[in-house]
């Protein structure tokens, strides 16, 4: 493995635990009401040029991304209420493939994430 591709590598991953860790983080601060901390917190993975895909709608930016995450994060409703279990984990270089386990909420969940330079450059998030 050439250096730049390591360096890659160890970005990617950094991305995707930071993200998992705020994740697990906004779970636990449900009960504390701390969630701006941990949106704010994700978007410093992300730029202008950011792309997310969610179940086939597209957010463009870090205004637009941000809006997603305070929408879904922020809802009473949110499915989303337990920490992250990973149940597949693929990274190469730049690309991150991730599966995991967010039932009841979702029978099946999938990630990809595309990181250059330190930032998400493209991220779809399929949830069914």
């Amino acid at each position: 493995m050439n250096q730049s591709r390591k360096g890659n590598l160890k970005s990617a991953r950094r991305i995707l635990d930071n993200h998992i860790f705020l994740y697990n983080k906004y779970v636990d601060d449900i009960i504390n009401v701390q969630r701006n901390t941990v949106v704010d917190q994700l978007m410093e993975d992300y730029d202008s040029t950011s792309v997310l895909v969610v179940n086939d709608k597209f957010y463009l930016g870090e205004d637009s991304i941000k809006k997603y995450y305070e929408n879904f994060l922020y809802d009473d409703f949110c499915p989303l209420k337990k920490k992250v279990q990973i149940e597949t984990l693929i990274v190469e270089g730049d690309l991150v493939h991730l599966k995991w386990d967010a039932k009841p909420a979702f029978d099946e969940t999938a990630e990809i994430i595309y990181v250059h330079e330190n930032k998400i450059k493209y991220q779809k998030i399929s949830y069914k």
